[in-house]
């Protein structure tokens, strides 16, 4: 059964995904970030070079040699672990909160105890992670995003005070 939800007088299927692909959905988001994460750290590696250091950007290009790709990956593998695992965790409990936000959104229910209560009664624990891969789809380039607006965010911040943050206000 393709339970519709109508959106702005439109009527739009509700996708079906199996229970068991809630965990490959979950992964791929985790490996996708991990991923992302893995490309962009030689990148975070020479930002974290040019706000810690005095010499000029073309000074620290210089070195760029000398710091090889060994010292651009330097600290990757906790950032990996963490991306992964945050997104992995996150997912679990994000999706379901988005999939109640969107039935309410939609009008099909009035409030959140009815549509946490409808949604268990039509399709059990898999009806909370409904949309799964769309939502990944739209998450993963929002954690990177994210990533790379907090970094600079919190410069710009520094540049404006004229000081480092201490470390609990990063």
């Amino acid at each position: 059964m393709v339970i519709h939800s109508e959106v702005f007088g439109l009527k739009l299927p509700l996708l079906d995904i199996p229970a068991g692909s809630v965990l490959r959905s979950a992964l791929a988001g985790g490996l996708s970030c991990a991923l992302s994460c893995s490309l962009l750290h030689p990148v975070d590696s020479f930002k974290t070079r040019v706000q810690a250091s005095t010499m000029s950007f073309p000074e620290i290009i210089a070195q760029l040699p000398q710091i090889g790709a060994r010292g651009l990956y330097r600290g990757s593998i906790p950032a990996i672990l963490g991306q992964f695992s945050s997104t992995f965790l996150g997912t679990a409990a994000r999706i379901p909160c988005e999939v109640l936000k969107q039935r309410l959104q939609a009008g099909l229910f009035d409030n959140v105890g009815e549509a946490l209560v409808a949604t268990w009664q039509q399709d059990g624990l898999k009806g909370f992670f409904r949309g799964t891969g769309a939502t990944l789809c739209h998450e993963v380039p929002f954690y990177v995003a994210g990533m790379g607006l907090c970094a600079e965010s919190k410069k710009g911040v520094q540049q404006l005070l004229g000081r480092e943050l201490e470390a609990w206000k990063q």
